[in-house]
């Protein structure tokens, strides 16, 4: 019988006294935008026994690797490169990544993509709130930072859903960028423009606000009354009215009593308020014409097609309907006295037939100051009936 001697081999293996090499990338660690040509501080921690570290960067977030530094040296637990200057590499995809040089499995790379850039780029116009016509030439224009290069533009009737393109490889100059463009028929008011430099996407800018696109109406408007033929009294109450086509905003209405010699403008009103009430003055005339004007354009306008009359007013009987006004002329206080049986109001209106005071007549006396009405002819309406007093 044979005697067998085993040995068995018995390895302890264990960390105390070592620790794992380790190194963290601090900058670029992503968000981070680098000027090309400038400089910028690639920085990390590093764990004691890493002397050499060798630093890379990637324009496509991560898929290929360029050399920055193959021997940079680092210190005992902290380093730094200055990556100077920035290629001329524009990305919105770039990494950085730094690797212990004698053991490149031991390394860090940024936690996210930061860009490497030419400059900014801002777009001027358009930038919200415009109102461009169709078939119209507008000037797209935008100003940027960093060196010259070429853009392309593109623009959006959705709020910026979906792009089309306006031009391609646009050169600019060394202050700012500008394109022609003639505005095509595709209404809408979520209109943006959008313009990206081709080599570095990240100098890119959207229009601030939507703008709008339409098809241009011209802008007009047609005097419906008075339009001539038409006989007023003082103190009585007629409509002007007229309709507008395009953007007109606000229209200036006035009249003349003698053939466009001279005009007396009434009020400024939205376009959108005819009709318009008019108490018609004690300015005696045959020769009337009415006149509406666009506030914002003094060549969009429409007179009365031909002359409307307002009548004579005399100075009328003050007892009419057991009512009388005195004194008259009046200085300080008009007084009004009288016998209706319904309550009523009295209305003074201006020569060229403004309202400037109303009251109800609610007592048999009535006082009103005249103080500060301004020397002249005045038109008091009372139970349609007008009376004229003069101020002194």
């Amino acid at each position: 019988m044979k005697n067998f001697t085993y040995y068995f081999l018995v390895i302890f293996t264990s960390t105390w006294g070592f620790s794992q090499s380790s190194i963290d990338l601090l900058t670029p660690n992503g968000g981070e935008v680098l000027l090309i040509g400038s400089s910028y501080n690639i920085t990390w921690n590093n764990t004691t026994g890493i002397n050499t570290v060798f630093i890379q960067y990637s324009t496509d977030n991560g898929n290929s690797w360029i050399t920055i530094n193959s021997t940079a040296p680092t210190g005992a637990t902290a380093g730094s490169y200055l990556w100077n200057p920035i290629p001329p590499t524009p990305s919105a995809n770039a990494l950085v990544r730094v690797l212990d040089a004698l053991n490149p499995t031991v390394g860090d790379t940024s936690d996210a993509v930061f860009s490497i850039s030419n400059g900014t780029a801002a777009l001027t116009s358009p930038n919200g709130g415009e109102t461009w016509y169709i078939g119209s030439t507008q000037n797209i224009t935008w100003s940027y930072t960093g060196s010259p290069s070429q853009y392309d533009i593109e623009y959006s009737t959705d709020n910026g859903t979906t792009w089309n393109i306006i031009a391609n490889n646009v050169s600019v100059g060394s202050v700012g960028g500008g394109f022609i463009w003639v505005v095509p028929n595709t209404p809408s008011n979520q209109c943006l423009v959008k313009i990206t430099d081709v080599f570095d996407p990240f100098r890119q800018d959207i229009s601030d606000t939507v703008f709008t696109i339409t098809q241009y109406i011209p802008r007009s408007i047609t005097i419906v009354e008075p339009n001539g033929g038409e006989v007023y009294t003082p103190g009585t109450s007629a409509n002007i009215s007229w309709t507008y086509t395009g953007a007109i905003n606000q229209v200036i209405l006035a009249y003349t009593t003698d053939n466009g010699f001279n005009w007396t403008t009434l009020d400024t009103v939205p376009a959108n308020s005819s009709p318009y009430s008019w108490i018609i003055p004690n300015t005696p005339s045959n020769i009337c014409v009415a006149r509406i004007k666009d506030l914002d354009s003094s060549s969009v306008f429409d007179m009365s097609n031909s002359f409307f009359q307002i009548q004579s007013l005399g100075m009328g009987s003050l007892n009419d309907f057991s009512i009388k006004l005195f004194p008259n002329p009046v200085t300080d206080l008009l007084v009004i006295q009288h016998n209706l049986s319904t309550s009523e109001f009295a209305e003074i209106y201006s020569i060229d037939g403004k309202l400037i005071y109303e009251t109800e007549l609610v007592q048999q006396f009535t006082n009103i100051s005249t103080k500060n009405f301004k020397p002249g002819i005045y038109l008091v309406r009372i139970k349609n009936k007008v009376f004229k007093i003069i101020k002194n």
